[in-house]
């Protein structure tokens, strides 16, 4: 099995997002693994963050909830 692993996005929105989908287009049988460090604050963290809950949703993709280790400190049970 093929996985493509893309992590560390910190908010950037389309950049990330287009670089994400172009290798799954690429790599159509891929299992998408997403690594953390998603938002930080940045312009386009929501979007970033939208995204990445879009893809939860699909059974071949994997979304690690890490960030450098650490729970952020925006992290709270229950949300």
């Amino acid at each position: 099995m093929e996985y493509i692993f893309a992590s560390d996005p910190h908010g950037t929105g389309k950049a990330w997002i287009n670089l994400v989908k172009q290798a799954q287009t690429d790599y159509p049988d891929a299992k998408l693994v997403l690594g953390g460090d998603y938002i930080d604050g940045r312009k386009h963290s929501k979007e970033t963050l939208d995204f990445v809950m879009e893809q939860a949703a699909n059974p071949n993709v994997e979304v690690l909830l890490v960030t450098n280790g650490r729970k952020p400190p925006y992290f709270s049970e229950g949300i």
